[in-house]
């Protein structure tokens, strides 16, 4: 049995197969090695900068020769080491994710995050805004805030409260009220709520007042300076009273009367008897409960003191004195657990 030296062309097919058993060929005809060979070059890459190791003549001669095979059959082929890859992966997303943030400007920004402030019963609660402003709430009132870039937007819910407003003139200071508005950049106003009406009394500064009217008056909207009041219903709107106008030019607003309750005092200029009733029992822990529906619409006019029970007990008798119900029980107070 003869031996001969192989010729080129059948080392480089041996070194093709070599390849092919030992390295695993994806769909790009990258060779990759199995994690056997991984380790092992790791280990290599450890020891630091060795120099290659030697290859033979032949073997030398034949790489030279395929890799001028491959250059002159195919059109060359830049092949990206896979680092590089995953980089331009990761900064074309990045790119992608802020060209979405730019084309949705509000997910730029931070938004208003509403919320809501509430005074407990025979509670009177002062809030201080981020904006600098301050609500005085009386008993059982709720307010919701939401502070923006461009407008500082409230709600009252239910109960009255005292708004002194940080002056901001990029930032307008709306408060709603059912489907009405009242709008300020720096000035002090109450804003009270009986039932279905709604009273607002300026104390410094000027305000617009938007009321909510039906489908064929629309809106309709008041400027109202320091001295001044508007009345109107909550529900439908409409505008009970304004103390500078024409009809009501010689009862201007009393300020020292609209704020009373910041200081414990209820003042009642014609209200209803059963609105009275409900506003007391905001400012204290028992009920009044009134029996005689007669005397539920008879309207009070005076000075009460927050929580004064008996006062308003003595103020009931003397009303249904006064309408003749005097052979019956008109009212009853509940007497809340201590």
């Amino acid at each position: 049995m003869t031996s001969r030296k192989p010729s080129r062309r059948e080392m480089q097919r041996a070194a093709q197969r070599l390849v092919e058993k030992n390295f695993e060929i994806d769909a790009d005809g990258i060779a990759r090695a199995p994690s056997e060979e991984v380790e092992l070059i790791n280990l290599w890459q450890v020891l630091g900068d060795l120099p290659p190791p030697e290859l033979s003549s032949d073997l030398q001669q034949a790489s030279v020769d395929l890799a001028h095979e491959e250059k002159v059959d195919t059109e060359p082929t830049w092949r990206i080491p896979a680092w590089e890859r995953w980089a331009a992966s990761i900064v074309f997303c990045m790119l992608m994710l802020g060209g979405l943030l730019a084309l949705q400007p509000w997910t730029s920004a931070p938004q208003a995050r509403a919320e809501t402030f509430v005074a407990d019963r025979a509670e009177v609660r002062d809030i201080r805004l981020a904006d600098g402003s301050v609500l005085k709430l009386s008993p059982q009132t709720a307010v919701d805030v939401s502070l923006e870039d461009g407008a500082r937007h409230l709600r009252l819910v239910r109960g009255e409260a005292l708004f002194t407003v940080a002056h901001d003139a990029s930032r307008p200071f709306i408060v709603r009220v059912g489907d009405s508005q009242v709008e300020a950049i720096g000035t002090v106003f109450n804003i009270r709520t009986i039932q279905s009406e709604t009273e607002v009394t300026v104390v410094e500064g000027r305000i617009a007042v938007t009321i909510a009217g039906d489908a064929q008056a629309g809106p309709a909207r008041r400027l109202l300076a320091a001295g001044e009041r508007i009345r109107f219903g909550r529900a439908t709107g409409s505008e009970m009273a304004v103390a500078s106008s024409t009809q009501e030019a010689a009862r201007p607003a009393n300020i020292e009367t609209a704020t009373d309750w910041t200081r414990n005092e209820l003042s009642f200029d014609g209200e209803r008897l059963s609105d009275v009733i409900t506003e007391m029992n905001r400012y204290g822990r028992d009920d009044i409960i009134l029996l005689e529906p007669t005397l539920a619409d008879i309207p009070v006019y005076g000075i009460l003191h927050g929580g004064d029970v008996e006062g308003l007990m003595a103020v009931i008798a003397e009303i249904a004195a006064e309408q003749g119900v005097t052979n019956r029980p008109v009212a009853r107070v509940d007497r809340a657990s201590r």
